[in-house]
């Protein structure tokens, strides 16, 4: 079980919460650790300014040629180095894709087909702040 938190004053608020295991095998916890040492922890003394941080643009499905579309979106205007997590939710359950300043997209491919509704939001992680771009609805 694999969950994320986020401080907003005083309160903590659940941003999402996975046990797929794509993002609990250990290949993944280490991935994420290094990342959260090097783009959290040094921020977490000085929280600096509260300003909205510039978010990612809305997620689309683009037809690749391919097997499988894309969803594709622009990173947020933040200056690199940053990381984004792609986060498809369905239903109780979660997919979290770990993404750096480069990969704006994730195969629909590596998704389950539920014929449920699935959301899609992207988070960009840079300097201790996390800003959510617009979730996108879909059936899949």
């Amino acid at each position: 079980m694999l969950s994320f938190w986020m401080k907003e004053g005083d309160d903590w608020r659940l941003l999402s919460i996975t046990n797929d295991p794509v993002n609990t095998k250990e290949a993944a916890t280490m991935q994420l650790g290094e990342w959260a040492e090097a783009h959290m922890m040094p921020y977490q003394a000085d929280p600096g300014a509260t300003a909205d941080p510039p978010v990612a643009s809305k997620a689309e499905l683009v037809d690749t040629g391919e097997r499988f579309k894309d969803w594709r979106w622009t990173a947020a205007e933040v200056e690199k180095p940053f990381v984004q997590v792609a986060e498809f939710h369905y239903g109780s359950n979660s997919r979290l894709f770990f993404c750096d300043s480069e990969t704006c997209s994730v195969s629909e491919g590596q998704l389950w087909t539920t014929m449920n509704t699935w959301t899609l939001r992207v988070w960009t992680l840079k300097d201790g702040k996390l800003s959510i771009g617009p979730g996108v609805d879909f059936q899949h």
